[in-house]
């Protein structure tokens, strides 16, 4: 049996993941103006970039990406994706997360993770989700161990960023026998006592 993984919108208490389309554009573009979204996070030469890169690789089946739509106000905040999907081997990453500053540190991002980790662990059938970030981005990194994530190392000179900078790559990870623990984890941040 392998991993079955499509698009689906995907609803939670603070944000719904819709597939990306081509609607999303402008309203996603305005929510990415701020530069330091991208310091760590490889762009391309313009949103513009990003954005048809995302279609295309969408497209060809490769990558799952979604629009991050806050619900309380209904506008977009931010992207995320399935990449590096290997369904004979049940795996996947989910990465290529961003959110304007506005979102950072609030609930937007556990709400997504618990909704992207439960659509693959129990509707694909998941063994294995991966998550990376750029080992400067200590931010990031705490947000990926809250989470209940494991760490397993450094992957060197992993992508080459826009500024030429070579980046280390901090891989984490979490098995399927972890995920009612990290789901209870993440419900318990999203409904405290």
């Amino acid at each position: 049996m392998t991993m079955n993984l499509a698009p689906a919108t995907l609803s939670g208490r603070i944000v719904k993941l819709e597939p990306i389309g081509e609607a999303h554009r402008d309203e996603l573009a305005e929510a990415a103006r701020d530069p330091r979204i991208w310091e760590n996070t490889p762009l391309g030469p313009s949103f513009e970039h990003y954005f048809d890169t995302l279609l295309a690789l969408q497209a060809a089946g490769q990558q799952i990406p979604f629009a991050v739509r806050y619900v309380e106000s209904g506008r977009l905040i931010g992207g995320t994706r399935f990449m590096d999907i290997v369904a004979e081997h049940r795996r996947l990453e989910i990465g290529g997360t961003w959110y304007a500053p506005d979102y950072w540190g609030g609930l937007a991002n556990p709400d997504a993770k618990r909704l992207l980790l439960g659509h693959a662990f129990e509707q694909a059938g998941a063994y294995r989700v991966q998550l990376l970030t750029d080992v400067r981005n200590v931010h990031s990194q705490r947000a990926i161990k809250k989470l209940g994530a494991q760490p397993e190392g450094i992957i060197r000179s992993h992508m080459v960023l826009e500024s030429g900078r070579r980046r280390d790559s901090m891989m984490f990870s979490i098995l399927k026998e972890a995920w009612p623990s990290v789901k209870r984890r993440l419900e318990h941040r999203l409904h405290p006592p």
